[in-house]
Protein backbone atom coordinates (compact mmCIF):
# COMPACT_ATOMS: atom_id res chain seq x y z
CA UNK A 1 0.00 0.00 0.00
CA UNK A 2 2.34 2.41 0.75
CA UNK A 3 4.35 1.96 -2.54
CA UNK A 4 1.28 2.47 -4.15
CA UNK A 5 0.79 5.89 -2.73
CA UNK A 6 4.65 6.52 -3.11
CA UNK A 7 4.06 6.08 -6.67
CA UNK A 8 0.79 7.77 -7.31
CA UNK A 9 2.66 10.81 -5.50
CA UNK A 10 5.46 10.79 -7.58
CA UNK A 11 3.23 9.83 -10.91
CA UNK A 12 1.68 13.16 -9.84
CA UNK A 13 4.66 15.38 -10.06
CA UNK A 14 5.52 13.78 -13.24
CA UNK A 15 2.54 14.94 -14.61
CA UNK A 16 2.95 18.78 -13.53
CA UNK A 17 5.34 18.87 -16.36
CA UNK A 18 3.23 16.63 -18.88
CA UNK A 19 2.19 13.13 -19.30
CA UNK A 20 4.58 10.07 -18.30
CA UNK A 21 4.96 8.76 -21.29
CA UNK A 22 6.00 5.07 -22.08
CA UNK A 23 9.58 4.31 -22.72
CA UNK A 24 9.71 1.65 -24.76
CA UNK A 25 11.37 -0.84 -22.08
CA UNK A 26 9.83 -4.41 -22.10
CA UNK A 27 12.13 -6.39 -19.68
CA UNK A 28 12.79 -5.85 -16.15
CA UNK A 29 16.26 -5.37 -15.40
CA UNK A 30 15.91 -4.13 -11.61
CA UNK A 31 12.62 -4.23 -9.60
CA UNK A 32 10.81 -1.04 -9.76
CA UNK A 33 12.34 0.10 -13.12
CA UNK A 34 10.34 0.64 -16.22
CA UNK A 35 9.86 -2.95 -17.61
CA UNK A 36 8.35 -3.60 -14.27
CA UNK A 37 5.88 -1.64 -14.69
CA UNK A 38 5.33 -0.53 -18.33
CA UNK A 39 3.15 2.75 -17.23
CA UNK A 40 2.17 5.63 -19.25
CA UNK A 41 1.33 7.22 -22.35
CA UNK A 42 1.97 5.23 -25.50
CA UNK A 43 3.56 7.04 -28.09
CA UNK A 44 1.58 8.04 -31.00
CA UNK A 45 3.11 10.47 -33.67
CA UNK A 46 2.46 12.18 -36.92
CA UNK A 47 4.76 13.42 -39.40
CA UNK A 48 3.46 16.15 -42.18
CA UNK A 49 5.26 16.04 -46.02
CA UNK A 50 7.75 18.84 -44.38
CA UNK A 51 9.56 17.45 -41.93
CA UNK A 52 7.13 18.56 -39.10
CA UNK A 53 6.88 15.33 -36.66
CA UNK A 54 3.75 15.63 -34.52
CA UNK A 55 4.22 13.80 -30.71
CA UNK A 56 0.25 13.49 -30.07
CA UNK A 57 0.85 12.34 -26.67
CA UNK A 58 3.58 15.15 -25.07
CA UNK A 59 1.67 17.94 -27.78
CA UNK A 60 5.12 18.59 -29.11
CA UNK A 61 6.32 19.52 -32.57
CA UNK A 62 10.02 18.37 -33.86
CA UNK A 63 11.71 19.42 -36.46
CA UNK A 64 13.01 16.80 -38.47
CA UNK A 65 14.24 18.29 -41.89
CA UNK A 66 18.16 17.18 -42.83
CA UNK A 67 19.59 20.09 -41.15
CA UNK A 68 18.08 18.24 -38.13
CA UNK A 69 21.30 15.30 -39.14
CA UNK A 70 23.78 17.15 -40.85
CA UNK A 71 24.54 20.71 -39.15
CA UNK A 72 26.60 20.94 -35.95
CA UNK A 73 26.34 23.68 -33.88
CA UNK A 74 27.20 25.63 -31.02
CA UNK A 75 24.88 26.17 -28.10
CA UNK A 76 24.50 29.94 -29.13
CA UNK A 77 24.12 28.80 -32.68
CA UNK A 78 21.92 26.79 -32.28
CA UNK A 79 19.13 28.79 -29.78
CA UNK A 80 19.54 31.48 -32.51
CA UNK A 81 18.70 28.97 -35.45
CA UNK A 82 15.49 27.83 -33.51
CA UNK A 83 13.99 31.15 -33.03
CA UNK A 84 14.51 31.84 -36.60
CA UNK A 85 13.17 28.69 -37.51
CA UNK A 86 9.91 29.16 -40.10
CA UNK A 87 8.92 25.69 -40.79
CA UNK A 88 5.33 25.29 -41.26
CA UNK A 89 5.12 28.18 -39.17
CA UNK A 90 7.14 29.75 -36.07
CA UNK A 91 7.33 29.50 -32.20
CA UNK A 92 10.03 27.26 -32.39
CA UNK A 93 12.96 26.87 -29.37
CA UNK A 94 15.76 25.09 -28.19
CA UNK A 95 14.17 21.83 -26.58
CA UNK A 96 15.26 21.52 -22.57
CA UNK A 97 16.89 18.04 -21.84
CA UNK A 98 13.37 16.69 -19.70
CA UNK A 99 11.89 17.61 -23.38
CA UNK A 100 14.79 15.58 -26.00
CA UNK A 101 14.36 12.53 -22.78
CA UNK A 102 10.53 12.33 -23.77
CA UNK A 103 11.74 10.89 -27.44
CA UNK A 104 14.24 8.32 -26.12
CA UNK A 105 12.79 4.59 -26.91
CA UNK A 106 14.15 2.35 -24.22
CA UNK A 107 13.32 -0.68 -25.81
CA UNK A 108 15.79 -0.09 -28.88
CA UNK A 109 19.64 0.26 -29.28
CA UNK A 110 21.55 1.89 -31.67
CA UNK A 111 19.42 4.90 -32.56
CA UNK A 112 17.17 4.79 -29.76
CA UNK A 113 14.12 6.69 -31.18
CA UNK A 114 11.33 6.37 -32.89
CA UNK A 115 11.24 5.49 -36.98
CA UNK A 116 9.20 8.17 -37.77
CA UNK A 117 12.44 10.31 -37.11
CA UNK A 118 13.91 10.38 -40.96
CA UNK A 119 17.06 12.38 -40.49
CA UNK A 120 18.47 11.37 -36.79
CA UNK A 121 22.07 12.41 -35.43
CA UNK A 122 23.74 11.03 -32.00
CA UNK A 123 24.02 14.02 -30.04
CA UNK A 124 21.69 16.75 -29.39
CA UNK A 125 21.78 20.64 -28.06
CA UNK A 126 19.40 21.11 -25.41
CA UNK A 127 18.32 24.30 -23.98
CA UNK A 128 19.22 23.13 -20.13
CA UNK A 129 22.41 24.59 -18.83
CA UNK A 130 24.41 22.40 -16.68
CA UNK A 131 24.17 23.09 -13.00
CA UNK A 132 27.56 23.17 -11.95
CA UNK A 133 29.24 25.27 -14.88
CA UNK A 134 27.33 27.95 -17.10
CA UNK A 135 29.75 27.58 -19.45
CA UNK A 136 28.40 24.06 -20.32
CA UNK A 137 24.86 22.61 -21.39
CA UNK A 138 22.88 19.45 -21.28
CA UNK A 139 23.02 17.00 -24.62
CA UNK A 140 20.97 14.17 -25.18
CA UNK A 141 22.79 11.39 -27.12
CA UNK A 142 20.11 8.61 -28.46
CA UNK A 143 23.16 6.13 -29.21
CA UNK A 144 23.68 2.66 -27.88
CA UNK A 145 20.30 3.00 -26.07
CA UNK A 146 20.35 6.32 -24.73
CA UNK A 147 22.84 8.82 -22.60
CA UNK A 148 22.99 12.13 -21.53
CA UNK A 149 25.90 14.28 -21.06
CA UNK A 150 27.45 17.93 -21.27
CA UNK A 151 28.97 20.00 -23.35
CA UNK A 152 30.71 23.04 -23.56
CA UNK A 153 28.44 25.67 -25.04
CA UNK A 154 30.99 26.31 -27.99
CA UNK A 155 31.68 22.81 -28.70
CA UNK A 156 30.51 23.13 -32.49
CA UNK A 157 30.32 19.21 -32.82
CA UNK A 158 26.62 18.99 -31.44
CA UNK A 159 23.18 18.68 -33.60
CA UNK A 160 20.49 20.72 -33.09
CA UNK A 161 16.61 19.67 -33.14
CA UNK A 162 13.91 22.54 -32.72
CA UNK A 163 10.80 21.80 -30.73
CA UNK A 164 7.74 23.99 -30.34
CA UNK A 165 4.32 23.45 -28.65
CA UNK A 166 1.57 22.35 -31.35
CA UNK A 167 -0.62 25.27 -30.60
CA UNK A 168 2.17 27.52 -31.79
CA UNK A 169 2.00 27.54 -35.32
Amino acid sequence: MLKLVILSLFSGLLLADGPVVKTGQNSEYIWGDDGTYMAGEPRSYSRDAIGVVTDKTTKLQWEDTPLSASAYKSWSAAQSYCAQLDLNGTGWRLPTKRELETLVDYGKSGLAIDSIFENMAFTYWSATPYVNDDTQAATVTYSGGYSQSKRSKTDTSVYVRCVRNSSSN
